[in-house]
């Protein structure tokens, strides 16, 4: 299923700015130049400046047995002190100087990095050759007869291609590079977009981190991964949202609904036509507002970009996933930070199972957690919560469906329960249930949540699970204590609610003293009714 296809004996197919980037990885990253100099021959090479330079690298690497940096301008030194003659060493420096202006371009922030991307697509062109090369060797032993002899010989061959592009490694000395791990930001976390939810997570999802949602269905996994990644996108991220169930322009609307604060169910109207026939449009509002935001992230030159794929919802699997993600890079010449896959539990597992369907999610969720350690990227997903779940006022982690493994691989996980007067109400109930780099178990009780509008929003403040129990027998989640904490959170929720939100509870207490003092009037002075229209 790999769309990845094979190019030719160079790497010239996938033309002269991508050997550019090559030399520009091989200068500006001292580790990988190291490990893939070696292996590239002069005839991969098809620019003939181009093949010099990297003479001129490979003879520094085997004298210096690293290879020179633009850094320290050791390249640089090594142009000059070269045998070329002076025309020739002009024109090294100039395409040493269209690497050394990439290089900038990448640090301003005006061009993405995508160094990843070349690295890998740099070992794959590699093992292509060696793999070629193998075969011409195996088919010459085939015509002399000599195969049953180099069996053993084949077999370390294939090993040794495959280990090439792997990195070692053998850990890190507590003491090593110090700064490194003291680094402020290290996570380089990008946050959900809901305040409250980001505090709590020290700014969001970082990098190689996975998060993941768990909700029963119907209850909104899809809108607050829209939100997710609408928010990232906002931030000027590049966002790959990947979905299976819904339509492309299903989540286009959802985003659109976001920008143009026009709510979903509203974006059709009613208009007569020119023969006097109501007919269904658009909200001519809604096209403006969305043009709008996308002249105004033009005209703020703001970065980043929103891509969203449909799945076919049969024989995906993670690597499939991964090998898209590396084509579309490679072929749009960006790099992905955040990727939203909506959601887990459709993606098939890559390694057989013999129908076991826990130990197939458990080979999913490892795939999924070392694509983000691989793509050095945040990963959001969403899992299925069992039957248990729907009726719960909060979610816990043992109502997961499927495998409970999978909240034990994620670095995030938040569930969110709707009980139908909450589905009202658009409100919702959030949990905390696992974070390894921030706080957990805090609950967020009628937070807004809203599939119309996609607007997401919790309460400040938040309460812990308390998990005494004065009767031991009791497994459910509320303590003997929780009513009591809750009664407090509410008038705390209240306090710091909306003001609609407390005009409608003066309304209702309004109704309720109506009520009362009718109950206290004689039956002969029948005092008028109140008519309130509470929604």
């Amino acid at each position: 299923m790999s769309e990845i296809v094979s190019g030719g004996d160079t790497l010239g197919y996938l033309g002269p700015s991508y050997q550019l980037k090559v030399f520009w990885q091989i200068l500006t990253d001292l580790e990988f130049g190291n490990e893939v100099v070696p292996n590239i021959h002069s005839s991969y090479i098809d620019i003939p400046i181009q093949k010099k330079l990297l003479s001129l690298i490979k003879k520094y690497h085997t004298q210096n047995e690293k290879v020179p940096q633009l850094g320290n301008k050791s390249i640089v030194e090594c142009i000059n002190a070269s045998n070329y003659s002076d025309v020739e060493k002009e024109e090294l420096h100039g395409t040493v100087k269209r690497i050394h202006n990439w290089h900038k371009s990448i640090h301003s922030g005006s061009v993405d990095d995508d160094g990843d991307v070349v690295q890998n697509r740099v070992w794959l062109f590699i093992k292509q050759q060696e793999y070629k090369r193998l075969a011409e060797k195996i088919y010459e032993k085939i015509k002399k007869g000599t195969v049953d002899t180099n069996v053993s010989e084949f077999e370390e061959d294939i090993k040794k291609i495959q280990l090439l592009g792997i990195k070692d490694d053998f850990g890190k000395d507590i003491f090593e590079d110090i700064e490194s791990a003291l680094v402020v930001n290290f996570r380089s976390p990008i946050p959900t977009g809901i305040a409250t939810i980001d505090r709590a997570m020290g700014g969001g999802l970082g990098k190689e981190e996975i998060g993941i949602i768990l909700a029963p269905f119907g209850i909104g996994k899809t809108t607050i991964l829209t939100k997710i990644a609408n928010n990232a996108f906002h931030c000027e991220k590049n966002v790959l949202q990947l979905v299976f169930e819904d339509k492309v322009d299903e989540i286009r609307r959802k985003h659109y609904a976001i920008w143009s604060k026009i709510p979903l169910s509203q974006f059709e109207i009613e208009q007569l036509d020119k023969d006097g026939m109501m007919q269904k449009i658009i909200d001519p509002k809604v096209i403006e507002r969305v043009i709008k935001y996308e002249e105004d992230r033009k005209a703020q030159q703001c970065g980043g970009r929103l891509i969203i794929k449909k799945l076919n919802q049969e024989d995906v699997t993670i690597p499939y996933i991964k090998n898209w993600i590396l084509n579309y890079q490679k072929n749009f010449s960006i790099k992905f930070d955040m990727i939203v896959l909506d959601y887990i539990d459709c993606v098939e597992s890559h390694k057989p199972t013999n129908g076991d369907d826990l130990k197939a999610e458990l080979v999913v969720i490892k795939a999924f957690e070392s694509m983000a350690s691989e793509l050095k990227i945040p990963c959001w997903t969403a899992v299925q919560g069992n039957r248990q779940s729907i009726s719960s006022e909060f979610v816990r982690s043992d109502q997961m469906g499927g495998s409970i493994k999978r909240a034990q691989k994620t670095h995030f996980l938040m569930s969110i329960a709707r009980s139908p007067d909450q589905k009202q109400d658009n409100t919702a109930n959030i949990e905390i249930l696992k974070a390894r780099f921030a706080k957990d178990g805090l609950r967020f009780e009628n937070a807004i949540f809203n599939n119309d509008t996609l607007e997401i929003r919790c309460i400040d403040s938040a309460r812990p699970r308390v998990k005494q129990k004065s009767n031991p027998t009791d497994t459910s989640l509320d303590s003997d204590i929780d009513v009591q904490m809750r009664n407090e959170y509410m008038l705390k929720t209240l306090e710091k609610g909306s003001a609609e939100y407390l005009k409608n509870e003066a309304e209702l207490k309004k109704i309720n003293d109506a009520k009362n003092e009718k109950k206290d009037t004689p039956e002969d002075s029948n005092p008028p009714e109140e008519n309130l229209d509470i929604k």
